[in-house]
């Protein structure tokens, strides 16, 4: 962005779709809005003085509804006139202003504090925190508005009774929850590799309960000491000991189902030859680094019945490389695709043999 704030006149537009006009901006002009930086422009839009908006408009609601809606969008400014009259015939003077991007940044969270109170409906509170949080971190995206496992309280209650102030895991907690009821009708056993407090074990063994045949178990593998010692594929992220949680916190967390669950203490893969002998309907794979991924995915591979799921919970997340490397690497000869899931989980779904 420019260092100061600076004003450009700006042409007549060059090709007009309902109220939508498209301007090829002046040289000089930075860069605007692309599919990786949404809210990255700091401009505003002046007609003879008055300034139009709201900025960032998707570009089908300025073609539909007009009514000055405007977006910097790379090396083009699409706008909307105030009236719907053409910009090219109104006669009036067309000016953007872009601001240095602190200032511009400032601006737009005095306008959104200022327009909180009149916003009439979640979905227009969802735009206008959508527009913050691409502002503030322009990497990330948020997803849909209007998702309906956000609903189910009962789901929400025991997300809660573990979470740590925060809804981060939410969808794959519940992901987890909606992959073990589908497994529980295979009749394996079920398996996870890192339990932490027990938050996703919780939910396996209830759904075990409430939809499987009294024989079926989930097999708990984990230090209970934290982390192993990350090597130099894990990267930066992870210390040793980080994920810490006591077998008996754990225990005293899932005592509800301790007819349902067989704890394996000690560092993987040291423990999972007690369960050498089962088959395996469901395995979670929750470790963070490269060296226990590996030997969890040697272990249950040859032992997963058809139709079973493993399911590694750091496949996708810049903070877990080594796990997504162990993954990559585990399969890259292997006839079982990765399914990597909007969550950040990798997905694998075994088929007939």
């Amino acid at each position: 962005m420019t260092s100061r704030a600076r004003l450009w006149r700006l042409p007549s537009p060059q090709r007009t779709v309902g109220f939508r006009q498209v301007v090829e901006l002046p040289d000089g002009v930075p860069a605007g809005d692309s599919v990786m930086t949404p809210n990255v422009s700091t401009a505003r839009l002046f007609e003879d003085g008055l300034e139009l908006g709201p900025a960032h408009a998707l570009h089908s609601e300025i073609e539909t509804l007009g009514g000055g809606r405007f977006s910097h969008w790379g090396r083009q400014l699409y706008l909307s006139s105030s009236d719907g009259t053409s910009a090219s015939e109104n006669g009036r003077r067309y000016e953007l202003l872009v601001e240095p991007e602190g200032e511009g940044a400032a601006r737009m969270l005095r306008e959104a504090s200022n327009a909180v109170s009149s916003l009439q409906t979640d979905y227009q509170r969802f735009e206008l925190a959508e527009r913050l949080f691409n502002l503030l971190v322009p990497s990330t995206r948020i997803s849909e508005f209007g998702r309906t496992y956000f609903e189910d309280p009962e789901f929400a209650a025991i997300y809660e009774r573990f979470s740590e102030g925060n809804y981060r895991a939410y969808d794959r907690r519940w992901t987890v929850a909606q992959l073990a009821r589908h497994a529980i009708s295979l009749g394996g056993a079920f398996a996870e590799c890192g339990v932490y407090r027990g938050a996703t074990a919780y939910l396996t063994a209830k759904a075990l309960h409430l939809h499987g045949a009294p024989h079926l178990k989930l097999h708990l593998f984990d230090s209970f000491s934290g982390l192993s010692a990350p090597s130099s594929v894990d990267g930066s992220y992870w210390r040793a000991g980080d994920m810490a949680s006591g077998l008996e916190e754990v225990r005293a967390n899932l005592a509800e189902w301790s007819d349902r669950v067989v704890m394996h203490p000690g560092w993987i893969p040291e423990r999972f030859l007690d369960v050498a002998a089962d088959r395996f309907a469901f395995v979670h794979i929750d470790v963070d680094l490269f060296q226990p991924t590996r030997e969890s995915l040697s272990f249950f591979y040859q032992r997963m019945l058809p139709g079973g799921i493993i399911l590694c919970d750091d496949y996708g997340f810049a903070s877990c490389p080594g796990a997504r490397t162990a993954m990559d690497q585990f399969f890259a000869d292997k006839d079982e695709e990765i399914i990597h899931l909007p969550t950040g989980q990798g997905l694998v779904i075994f088929p007939g043999r």
